[in-house]
C-alpha cells in the first residue's frame, strides 16, 4: 500500500501532508486508486485498512481541490463548494465509522464521469472468486451506483464489457445478483448502448453472453426494450437501402443480432411480448435470411467467420444462423406445427440457396395464411409498408411473400392503396420483380370487384404484351383478360379494340401456351364486341383472319383447335357464313380458296402476311405456308410475270428445307408458277359465230347460205 501512496505524493500513514498534489491533470488513475483503496479500507487488518483510510482521506483533498479550481473566480458556486469542503474535511474520519457506500457517494460529487466508471470497474474486478478484497465492499461500491445510476453510469460499453470479461469468475450469489441489477438497471436506461455493447462483446453468443441476455430480458420492461432495439438491427435501414458500402463491419451487427434473438427466443417469458411484435421480428429475420444467402453471401460469410471464429457451436454459416433464429421465433410464437410442416418439406433448405430462396419465402409465406386472420392481416399491412419504403435489397423477397398473402380470401386489408403499390412496381426494371407483381394482380383479378378497380393498369399491361419476356407477357395477358371479363359491357368495346391490336404478334409467339392464350383471348373479344364499336372490330378481324388459318394446322393440337374456333367466331362477326361453314368442318384448303377469293388486294396482302411462315420454325406451317403461295400465284386473274417471280424467289429457299415434303412441295410450285401460261382461245366458237352471223344477216339482209350476195 506504501508505494501507490508515495506515487501520488500522499502520506503512508497519518501526519503530515506532503507535496504533489499541484498538478491534478497529469493524474489519470484517479478512480483506479480510490477504488482500490476503499476495497483496502474494507480489510481485516487494521493496518493496511487505516493506511488506505489516510490515503484516502488525501485524494479526497485532491479531487475537492480540482473542482474548487475549476469553480474559482466569479462563480457563484464557489463558496458554497469551500463550506461543504470545510464541512466534509472535518466529517471524513467519521465516515469510516458508517459504511463504504457512504465514503464512496463523498467521493463521488469530485470525480470526473471517467473515475466514476473507473471505481465500477474496479469494484466489479473485486467481486471475482480469486479477488483478495472484502466482497462486501465492493458490493456497497455498486449499491451507490444503483442509488444514483444517472450520474455514475456513463460509459455503459465499459461497464457492460467489464461485466461480461469477469463474470465466468463471479459464482458467489450476492455478487451475481448485485450485477444483475446493475444489468438490469443498464438495460432499463441504456437499452441501445447495453445491446450495442454486448453484441460487440460476444458476436457468437456464448454462455456468458446468453447468461447476460437472460438477465436483461428477465422483465417485460426490459424484454420489450431489448428486442425493439435488435429489431432496429436486423432492418438496419441504412444498410438496405443502399446508402453505405457493404463490408463486413456493416455485416457485423445484424449477423450478431440474429445469433442473439435466437438465445433470447427460447427464454419461456418471452411468448407475450413476442406476440406484439410478431409480424416485425418475422420480416426482419426473413429478409435476414435472403440477405445472408442470396444477395452477398461472400461478405456475409466472411463476416462470419470473423464472429465466429473457431467456434464448434456456431451454425457452419450466417443464414442457417438465420434459420435458427426464425424457428426459435416461430416455436416461440405457438407456431411449432408450422416449423415442421416447412421442414418436410425441406423449405429451410429452399431459403438457403440463392437460386431457390425465393420459392422458399413463397413457402414460409404459404405457412402464415394458417394463421388468424388478424395476425395475417398485421403481416400484411407490415409487409406493405415494408415495400413501401423501396429498399432495393428487400422489395424482391417482401414481394413474394406479399404475392403469397394477397391469396387470403378473408384478408380485408386489400385496398387502392395496395394497387397502387403494384402499379409502382409493375413498372420496375427487374424482369423477377414485374413477374411476382403481375403473380398477385392474377389473383387480385379473379375477384370481380378488385378486377373492376385494376382498369387502370391497362394501358401498362398493353405495354408489357410486348416485353421480352415471355412469363411476363403470359401474365400480363392474363390480368389483361381477367380485367376485361367483368368490364362493362358498354365500355370495353374501346379496350378491346386495342388490346386485339396487341394480341395479334403473340399468335406466332414460339411459347405453345402463349399462342392458345392470346388466340382464346381473341375469340373472347370478338364475341363480347357488341354496338358501334363492332364495325370497326370487323376491319381488324379481317387482318386476323390468315394467322388463325395457318395456325389451324399448329403442331400443339391445343392451339390448332383454339385457332379453329377462333377463326368460326371471326367468320360469325364478319357475317361470312361460307368461311364459317368451311371452318367447323376444317376444310383447310377450301378455306384458303374462300380467303383468296376477297379480291385481289387482299391476295397481295395476304402474301405478305404470309410471308414469315415460310421461315417458321413448326414444319407444318411451312408446307401450308408453301401451298398458299402457289394456290395464291394460280389464283391471280392476270398476274404480273413480277408478281410470280416475286412468289417463285419467296418460294426458292424452301428447296432446301431440310424436310424432304417441303422441298418437293416448294420445287413443285416453282415450277408451275414459272411454265407461262397460254393464251386463251378465242372465244368465237362455230355455233357462236353461226348464232352472230344469222343475227347479223337478219340484220343487213345477208343471205347466210350463199358464198354471195
Amino acid at each position: 500500500m506504501r508505494r501507490p501512496c508515495r506515487e501520488v505524493g500522499v502520506p503512508s500513514g497519518g501526519g503530515q501532508e506532503q507535496p504533489g498534489l499541484s498538478a491534478p491533470e497529469d493524474f489519470h488513475l484517479l478512480g483506479k486508486l480510490v477504488g482500490r483503496l476503499l476495497l483496502c479500507s474494507a480489510r481485516e487488518d487494521q493496518g493496511i485498512s487505516w493506511r488506505a483510510a489516510d490515503a484516502l482521506h488525501y485524494l479526497y483533498r485532491f479531487a475537492w481541490q480540482r473542482e474548487s479550481k475549476k469553480l474559482a473566480g466569479d462563480n457563484a458556486e464557489h463558496p458554497q463548494l469551500q463550506q461543504e469542503g470545510q464541512a466534509e474535511h472535518t466529517g471524513f474520519w467519521l465516515a469510516f465509522s458508517n459504511s463504504t457506500s457512504h465514503i464512496i457517494s463523498i467521493f463521488g460529487k469530485y470525480l470526473l464521469p471517467s473515475e466514476r466508471t473507473d471505481i465500477i470497474l474496479t469494484a466489479i474486478e473485486g467481486m471475482r472468486d480469486s479477488s483478495i478484497f472484502d466482497l462486501q465492499a465492493a458490493t456497497s461500491m455498486l449499491d451507490v451506483v444503483l442509488m444514483e445510476p444517472t450520474s455514475w453510469l456513463k460509459n455503459v460499453p465499459k461497464i457492460v464489457r467489464c461485466i461480461y470479461e469477469n463474470l465466468r469468475c463471479i459464482s458467489t450469489g450476492s455478487a451475481r445478483h448485485s450485477l444483475d441489477i446493475l444489468l438490469l438497471l443498464l438495460t432499463y436506461l441504456y437499452p441501445s448502448e447495453v445491446v450495442i455493447s454486448l453484441l460487440n462483446c460476444s458476436p457468437p453468443c456464448d454462455s456468458i453472453a446468453t447468461t447476460m441476455w437472460e438477465v436483461m430480458v428477465c422483465l417485460p420492461t426490459s424484454l420489450d426494450k431489448v428486442l425493439r432495439k435488435l429489431l432496429s438491427i436486423l432492418e438496419d435501414r441504412l444498410l438496405l437501402k443502399g446508402r453505405r458500402a457493404v463490408t463486413e463491419d456493416t455485416c457485423f451487427l445484424p449477423l450478431a443480432a440474429g445469433k442473439a434473438l435466437c438465445e433470447i427466443l427460447r427464454q419461456p417469458a418471452c411468448r407475450q411480448t413476442v406476440a406484439a411484435l410478431f409480424p416485425q421480428l418475422y420480416m426482419a429475420l426473413l429478409l435476414q435470411i435472403c440477405f445472408a444467402a442470396a444477395f452477398l453471401p461472400q461478405e456475409s460469410s466472411a463476416c462470419w467467420r470473423k464472429c465466429c471464429p473457431g467456434d464448434p457451436a456456431s451454425p457452419a454459416s450466417p443464414g442457417r444462423s438465420a434459420v435458427q433464429a426464425m424457428k426459435a421465433l416461430l416455436c416461440c410464437a405457438g407456431y411449432e406445427e408450422q416449423v415442421l410442416t416447412i421442414q418436410k418439406r425441406a423449405g429451410w433448405d429452399l431459403l438457403l440457396r440463392a437460386e431457390t430462396h425465393h420459392s422458399g419465402v413463397r413457402m414460409l409465406a404459404r405457412e402464415m395464411r394458417t394463421n388468424t386472420a388478424q395476425q395475417r392481416s398485421c403481416i400484411f399491412r407490415h409487409v406493405e409498408s415494408l415495400l413501401s419504403r423501396g429498399d432495393k435489397l428487400q422489395e424482391v423477397p417482401a414481394m413474394a411473400f406479399f404475392v403469397e398473402l394477397l391469396s387470403c380470401a378473408d384478408l380485408k386489408a386489400v385496398d387502392c392503396c395496395v394497387l397502387y403499390l403494384l402499379q409502382r412496381y409493375l413498372r420496375h426494371q427487374g424482369v423477377e420483380m414485374r413477374s411476382l407483381v403481375l403473380r398477385g394482380l392474377i389473383t387480385l383479378s379473379k375477384r370481380p370487384e378488385m378486377a373492376r378497380k385494376m382498369q387502370e393498369l391497362l394501358p401498362d399491361l398493353m405495354e408489357m404484351l410486348q416485353d421480352a419476356n415471355t412469363d411476363i407477357r403470359m401474365k400480363a395477358l392474363v390480368v389483361s383478360g381477367n380485367v376485361v371479363q367483368h368490364m362493362d359491357r358498354a365500355a370495353v368495346g374501346p379496350v378491346a379494340l386495342q388490346l386485339v391490336e396487341k394480341l395479334v404478334p403473340l399468335f406466332d409467339d414460339d411459347s405453345s401456351q402463349l399462342r392458345e392464350l392470346s388466340i382464346c383471348h381473341f375469340r373472347e373479344l370478338v364475341e363480347i364486341v357488341m354496338g358501334k364499336t363492332k364495325k370497326h372490330m370487323q376491319q381488324k378481324v379481317h387482318r386476323c383472319l390468315l394467322p388463325l388459318f395457318f395456325h389451324m394446322n399448329d403442331e400443339i393440337q391445343s392451339v390448332a383447335k383454339a385457332s379453329q374456333e377462333a377463326l368460326i367466331t371471326a367468320a360469325q362477326c364478319l357475317k361470312w357464313e361460307q368461311l364459317r361453314d368451311l371452318s367447323q368442318t376444317g376444310q383447310t384448303w377450301r378455306i384458303g380458296k374462300c380467303l383468296l377469293a376477297r379480291g385481289r388486294s387482299y391476295v397481295e396482302e395476304d402474301l405478305r402476311q404470309s410471308l414469315p411462315y415460310l421461315e417458321d420454325s413448326q414444319a407444318s406451317l411451312r408446307d401450308v405456308a408453301v401451298r398458299f403461295f402457289g394456290l395464291a400465284g394460280r389464283h391471280l386473274k392476270s398476274p404480273r410475270e413480277q408478281k410470280l417471280r416475286d412468289i417463285c424467289s419467296d418460294l426458292r429457299p424452301l428447296q432446301n428445307d431440310i424436310e424432304p415434303s417441303i422441298r418437293s412441295l416448294a420445287t413443285q410450285n416453282i415450277i408451275i408458277l414459272g411454265t407461262p401460261r397460254k393464251q386463251p382461245a378465242s372465244g368465237w366458237k362455230l355455233p357462236s359465230l353461226r348464232c352472230w352471223l344469222r343475227r347479223a344477216g337478219d340484220r343487213w339482209n345477208w343471205p347466210l347460205g350463199n358464198s354471195s350476195p
